[in-house]
């Protein structure tokens, strides 16, 4: 009897150790792949923490009340403000006087409504010295949506503004070369005219009269860009885009023919975000300039400023970069026939024009599409082409 219940006991034992042992293994299992995951995930952490360390993009986080809670190395090299300075203060620590206070309130609006904020500004060192910035603020929401942190990650982007300016300054240098080279040009082909019709010379006179179109036409174009080269050097510095293209759509519309009208659609959001002001007045202008050429007998320009979404399916037209991330978007379209592939593949080079079997001697220099691709890229943008 007793050996029988010992026996009994010894089987229930080895029965409950085996139930264990395979309730164990699945656990050692699980634990050894949790132990796993936790490893990865902190191998990735420390990767994504020497990443924002060692880059040279500003990167900060502050709360959603713009307290910073930290910066990277890259932002004390560019500003001289130590991380002690920076964390505890808030961005207006870096606030220059180049942009206006409706350009910040809208700017805060957009972030508050939980949106990215794609943006330029020129902004402060601690020595007191410019530098401008190419900034992504994106809000980080929890689960319920409410926002729990702020994260700005900006470019510095002085030295291609820098590049710019000189370009600007030596274009206007050339303006004012060529009008002087000019001024003869049309002298001696206004008296040309005068003898010619002095001698009822109609034929000759018409055919000098297609010079002086031309070269007038050539000193109009540069007296323009003597203009737009002053306005740079005398820079208005990074404002809101939404009032500077209703302010250029405007002025560029008084400039067309009666017979070709200028329509204009705009997100409100783009009165948050902001762009240097000379270039974005440049491009406006030189792409405008083209349309109104494209529909000389008449027709449609249209403008549509919206923020649109890219997840690298779009390539830009003229550097083929994979645009990534949500952008400012100005599309500009018109109702002419559009370019051949021919004309597609040289409409950014300089001093390249569709016009050049034009006999009105200089009507067009050619350089505007490629003063308006550097322009683009210089503010970290792109552009996309469909004819």
């Amino acid at each position: 009897m007793l050996y029988s219940s010992s026996r009994e006991r010894l089987r229930v034992m080895i029965a409950v150790t085996g139930i264990l042992l395979l309730l164990l293994v699945p656990m050692a299992v699980l634990l050894g792949r949790w132990r796993a995951h936790a490893e990865r995930e902190r191998w990735r952490l420390q990767i994504y923490a020497q990443l924002i360390e060692q880059s040279d993009e500003l990167v900060y986080v502050t709360t959603p009340d713009a307290t910073i809670l930290f910066a990277n190395p890259a932002v004390e090299r560019l500003t001289g403000y130590s991380r002690e300075e920076i964390v505890g203060n808030t961005p207006r620590l870096f606030k220059s006087d180049r942009q206006p206070d409706a350009f910040y309130t809208a700017l805060w609006r957009k972030v508050r409504a939980r949106k990215t904020v794609r943006t330029v500004l020129v902004n402060r060192r601690k020595d007191g010295s410019l530098f401008y910035e190419s900034k992504i603020i994106s809000p980080l929401v929890d689960k319920t949506g409410r926002v729990t942190h702020l994260v700005s990650v900006g470019r510095d982007i002085t030295a291609e503004q820098s590049r710019q300016e000189r370009e600007m300054r030596l274009a206007d240098q050339l303006s004012h070369h060529f009008n002087n080279l000019l001024s003869p040009i049309i002298n001696y082909a206004e008296m040309a005219a005068d003898t010619a019709e002095e001698n009822a010379q109609a034929d000759i006179r018409a055919d000098i009269e297609k010079v002086l179109t031309g070269a007038n036409r050539l000193r109009d174009v540069l007296g323009r860009i003597s203009a737009i080269s002053l306005d740079s050097c005398l820079s208005q510095g990074v404002q809101a885009v939404g009032p500077v293209v209703r302010g250029i759509a405007k002025i560029e519309q008084q400039t067309l023919p009666g017979n070709v009208s200028l329509s204009l659609e705009m997100d409100e959001d783009m009165d948050a975000v902001g762009v240097e002001f000379d270039d974005l007045a440049l491009v406006l202008s030189e792409v405008i300039g083209n349309g109104r050429d494209a529909v000389e007998g008449g027709g449609q320009i249209s403008i549509k400023v919206v923020m649109s979404a890219f997840d690298g399916d779009v390539n830009c037209s003229t550097c083929g970069a994979a645009l990534n991330g949500e952008y400012g978007d100005i599309s500009v379209t018109d109702s002419g026939r559009g370019m051949s592939a021919s004309e597609f593949a040289n409409a950014f080079d300089p001093f390249y024009s569709t016009k050049q079997s034009s006999k009105l001697v200089g009507e067009t220099l050619g350089i505007g599409l490629s003063r308006v691709r550097n322009r683009v890229h210089a503010n970290g943008g792109h552009i996309i082409v469909d004819t």
